[in-house]
C-alpha cells in the first residue's frame, strides 16, 4: 500500500545526479591531497548509499505495510465481536422477555 506512494521517491533516488561540467584543469588539480580516491570512486559509494538507503526505506515500508495490515485486522475482529456481544445481549433481552411471566399490575 504505501509503496505506491514511495515509488516516485525511490526512483528519484535511484537516478544518477546530474554532474556540473569541469574543465581539465579543476580534474588535475582535484586529485591533491587525497588519498587515491577519484571522482569515480566517490560516486560509486554514493551509489552504494544510496541503494542502502532504499534497501532500508523499503525494509521500512514493508514493516509499515505489515502492522497496518495488523491494526486493521485488529479493528476488524473487534468490530465483530462488538456486534456479536450487541446480538448475543439483544437476543438475550428478547428470549427473557419472552419466557418471563408477565408481572400483575
Amino acid at each position: 500500500m504505501a509503496t505506491r506512494y514511495l515509488r516516485p521517491v525511490v526512483a528519484a533516488l535511484r537516478r544518477p545526479a546530474v554532474a556540473a561540467s569541469r574543465s581539465l584543469s579543476a580534474n588535475a588539480t582535484q586529485g591533491v591531497g587525497r588519498t587515491g580516491t577519484t571522482g569515480i570512486t566517490s560516486s560509486l559509494k554514493a551509489g552504494k548509499n544510496v541503494d542502502e538507503e532504499i534497501r532500508l526505506l523499503l525494509v521500512e515500508v514493508a514493516k509499515l505495510e505489515v502492522a497496518s495490515r495488523r491494526m486493521e485486522e485488529t479493528i476488524r475482529n473487534s468490530r465483530f465481536h462488538r456486534r456479536k456481544v450487541l446480538r448475543e445481549y439483544i437476543a438475550g433481552l428478547e428470549i427473557q422477555q419472552k419466557y418471563t411471566p408477565p408481572t400483575p399490575n
